[in-house]
C-alpha cells in the first residue's frame, strides 16, 4: 500500500526533479523476535550529461545527482539503501564498449566508494554500491561488484560477478 510522504521531501523531490514514492508491506511474523520495520530505499536514476561529455564530469553529474537522491533517502528514513547496476557511470553494460571500461574503480577506495561512505555516515544508513571494479591486484580483472557500505561508513564487504563475456574489458 502506498505510505504518504512528508509535503517537504515531496516538495524537494519536485523541485530536483526526481520521484519519491513509499509503500508499506507485511511480511510474515518471527516467533522469537517481535516486530520491527525497516526501511529500504531503492534508487534508479538515468544519465545526467550527454555520453560524449568528458568523463570526469559525467561522474560528477552523476554523483551530484545520486547524492541528491541519497540525501532524499535519508530524510526519508531509509536504513538500507540500493543503488542500480553500475550507478556511478552511463550504462555501458548493454553496448560491451570498451570505452566504458574507464569508469572501472577500486571498490574499497574509489570515488564511488568514498561518496557512498561519506552518505553512508551522513544518514546511518546502510548502501548497497554496484560498480563497476577494476581489480588492479589481479591483472586489471574488471568486475561487476556490489560493495556493501556500512551506516558508519565502512566497507563491509563485496560480491563480485564477472562483467561481460570472460571479464568483458
Amino acid at each position: 500500500a502506498a505510505v504518504p510522504l512528508a509535503a517537504e521531501l515531496a516538495a524537494a523531490a519536485a523541485g530536483a526533479n526526481f520521484d519519491l514514492q513509499a509503500y508499506s508491506f507485511s511480511a510474515a511474523p518471527e516467533q522469537l523476535r517481535p516486530p520491527r520495520i525497516v526501511r529500504v530505499g531503492l534508487v534508479q536514476h538515468g544519465i545526467v550529461l550527454p555520453t560524449t561529455a568528458p568523463y570526469l564530469e559525467q561522474r560528477q553529474a552523476i554523483f551530484d545527482r545520486v547524492g541528491q537522491i541519497i540525501d532524499a533517502a535519508g530524510a526519508a528514513g531509509v536504513q538500507v539503501l540500493c543503488l542500480q547496476e553500475a550507478w556511478h557511470m552511463p550504462f555501458g553494460v548493454c553496448t560491451r564498449e570498451k570505452q566504458w571500461c574507464e569508469f572501472a574503480e577500486s571498490a574499497e577506495s574509489g570515488p564511488s566508494t568514498r561518496l557512498c561512505q561519506k552518505l553512508a555516515r551522513k544518514h546511518g544508513m546502510v548502501i548497497i554500491s554496484p560498480i563497476l571494479e577494476r581489480d588492479e591486484a589481479h591483472g586489471d580483472t574488471i568486475w561487476n561488484t556490489a560493495v556493501v557500505i556500512g551506516n558508519g561508513g565502512n566497507v563491509i564487504g563485496k560480491h563480485r560477478k564477472v562483467w561481460g563475456q570472460g571479464g568483458g574489458c
